[in-house]
């Protein structure tokens, strides 16, 4: 499925609530990443959770544009890929409960994400092998 593809049905899925994007399935642009997030922000409102697998580039911009979802819930994305920017970026979800980072934990994103869980107490933040 093409970038464009995946794009046009997700313009179509404006209920959807459960997103999970897999390794080999999403586009690992920047650009295209970006696009995809603010596609899913403009259409999907209704979106709670979402898990991105796959690596991209990006990550903090397309982070800023899903902050928009008033009912976004559950995250889940490759540590990685998370820099301070993207820390500051979750600060912004108003109903953020679930924080899930793949991969090994990021020693330089440590004290970032321990002053989230203090502003954001009900923030629960797990790592995971992917």
């Amino acid at each position: 499925m093409t970038y464009a593809e995946i794009r046009h049905a997700i313009g179509k899925l404006t209920r959807l609530k459960r997103l999970l994007l897999g390794k080999a399935v999403f586009p690992s642009r920047c650009e295209a990443f970006n696009n995809m997030m603010i596609h899913l922000a403009i259409h999907c409102r209704h979106l709670c959770e979402s898990d991105i697998q796959a690596r991209t580039e990006g990550l903090d911009t397309g982070l800023l544009a899903l902050s928009t979802l008033d009912n976004l819930e559950s995250i889940a994305f490759l540590a990685m890929d998370l820099s301070t920017h993207g820390v500051m970026a979750l600060a912004k979800f108003p109903r953020l409960r679930h924080l899930t980072l793949y991969g090994n934990k990021q020693p330089e994103l440590q004290h970032e994400l321990e002053e989230l869980k203090q502003t954001h107490p009900q923030l629960k933040v797990s790592w995971r092998d992917l």
